[in-house]
This record gives C-alpha cells, sequence and structure tokens, in this order.
C-alpha cells in the first residue's frame, strides 16, 4: 500500500454497504486517493446506485455530482449509467445551480465519449450559462462532438421575450 491509500484499509471496502448506508463523501474519498482501479471501480458503482435511487430535490449534494463526473471521466463501462444518474440528480435543482463548473472538466478530457457525456448533462441541465463552456466546442478535432455542441447550443438558447409588432393592412 502506498501513502495515498494509508486512509483506506488494507482489506477492500464494503461498497455495497457503503451504497446501501449512503456514504457519498466515503466514497468520494475512495476515488480520490484511491489507486486501485477495481476498488475505484466499486466506489463508482456504488455512487450510480445511490444518486439513481435518491429521489431528486432542488439542492445539488455536490460531493455526489463530483464522484459522478469522476466515474463519467474513468469508466467506460459506467458512463451511460453515470450520465443517467446525475441527470436525474440534478432534474429539480433550478438551472442546476452551481453544477455547471463542476460539470465543466468534462468538456476539457481529451476523450471524445466524456467530452460528449458532459455537452448531453448540461443540455439536459438546460441553463444557458453552459454556452461559453460548450461553444469552444464546436472547433473540436471530433466531429460528434461539434455536431453534438451545436444541438447543445441550439437548445440552451435564452427565449425571446420581445412581442412581434404587428401591422394591419387595411
Amino acid at each position: 500500500m502506498n501513502g495515498k491509500d494509508s486512509k483506506l484499509p488494507e482489506f477492500k471496502p464494503d461498497f455495497d454497504k457503503l451504497e446501501k448506508d449512503g456514504a457519498v463523501e466515503e466514497l468520494v474519498e475512495a476515488l480520490r486517493i484511491c489507486k486501485r482501479n477495481d476498488w475505484r471501480k466499486g466506489a463508482s458503482e456504488a455512487l450510480v446506485k445511490i444518486a439513481s435511487k435518491k429521489p431528486p430535490t432542488d439542492t445539488a449534494d455536490y460531493t455526489l455530482v463530483q464522484g459522478l463526473v469522476q466515474a463519467i471521466k474513468d469508466y467506460s463501462s459506467l458512463r451511460e449509467s453515470a450520465v443517467d444518474a446525475l441527470c436525474h440528480h440534478l432534474s429539480k435543482v433550478p438551472s442546476g445551480a452551481g453544477a455547471i463548473p463542476r460539470i465543466a472538466p468534462l468538456l476539457k478530457s481529451a476523450r471524445s465519449k466524456v467530452q460528449l457525456a458532459g455537452i448531453e448533462v448540461l443540455e439536459k441541465i438546460g441553463d444557458a450559462k453552459a454556452k461559453p463552456l460548450i461553444t469552444p466546442l464546436l472547433k473540436d478535432r471530433d466531429k460528434k462532438v461539434r455536431d453534438r455542441a451545436s444541438k447543445a447550443l441550439q437548445k440552451l438558447r435564452p427565449r425571446k421575450t420581445s412581442k412581434t409588432k404587428r401591422t394591419a393592412f387595411f
């Protein structure tokens, strides 16, 4: 065991128990400090399950958001379920209230699939404040990223509130 793993026990944590206990902070800490891939994946899977089962509220658990973002970045096998869990968790939070900066690292990934996942989450949050983060992806090297960014930006357009002038012709 190296120095970074010193806070964790030498035996494999019981991720099922941590999930049942809703131990988000412990699971995110395991993601942060643990180098063992199987332990990190176990922690990620538990976080996805917690977020999927937790009823959405009008406030975000940013520790949970951080863990789900890490799961999206780290595990292609969990990416879709982590995106779904993150969107579910943020579904009742007004305009993603503060989640956008925490999701932004996904857009800066060197992996296109991670960028696409980040765009999807921001698009589903639906807050136009995400536009400046998505706009640079219109020049990404990957056509799928460029296309998805363009589609998301169209959906994030603020609604026009000005009334159209009507002219009567008599």
